[in-house]
């Protein structure tokens, strides 16, 4: 059987981490993520012959790396400590 494992979003993310632990006992398998995050792989050039990664138009999520995640949250909670209104 040819195996296809795929996911949107997060589930994408999951798929892409699915077909690379079995890529050694499904040399065939292939990954298709829809709008996967970012900060999923360091090494997409490694699995870019067997995953290929689905994006709409201007989606953040896909686009979003870790450091940008954490300077999002560090720029977050810095505005929640300065604001003067009750939290």
């Amino acid at each position: 059987y040819k195996l296809i494992v795929t996911g949107h979003s997060l589930g994408a993310g999951a798929a892409v981490l699915l077909a690379m632990m079995l890529k050694a006992q499904y040399p065939e398998v292939k990954c298709i993520g829809f709008g996967p995050p970012g900060s999923t792989l360091d090494t997409a050039a490694e699995v870019s012959h067997y995953v290929t990664s689905v994006v709409l138009g201007n989606d953040i999520v896909p686009r979003l790396g870790y450091r940008s995640l954490c300077k999002f949250r560090d720029e977050i909670l810095l505005s929640i400590a300065r604001a003067k209104v009750n939290k």
